[in-house]
């Protein structure tokens, strides 16, 4: 008897569940286009808007920042160099010596 009443149970699960799909897929639809329609001219109003003023942004930005990194690359490219030619300059000075052990 208890199975019983678990089959009936799960199976009016179930129906309710199919209930639900269709009456949720059919709200998602209507909302969806709702949704789509608002939400693309609203992207479209902004887009025009915000495809001005970041465009002028960032050609004003791109003159600074490329001025700032030439010179950050420069002074970066003369350190590095100095560092190198030191490093080059300690290597040539220190002995090699072999990784292998001295044969028995």
């Amino acid at each position: 008897m208890y199975a019983a009443v678990l089959e009936t149970s799960g199976h009016n699960r179930r129906r309710s569940a199919a209930v639900h799909g269709l009456n949720a897929a059919g709200a998602f639809a209507r909302n969806a286009i709702v949704l789509g329609r608002n939400a693309t001219s609203t992207l479209a109003r902004n887009a025009a808007v915000l495809g001005r003023n970041v465009t002028s942004a960032f050609a004003g930005n791109a003159g600074v920042l490329k001025r700032n990194f030439s010179s950050a690359c420069a002074r970066n490219g003369a350190v590095l160099s100095a560092r190198a030619t030191s490093i080059a300059a300690r290597d040539r000075h220190t002995p090699i010596t072999s990784a292998r052990s001295p044969a028995p």
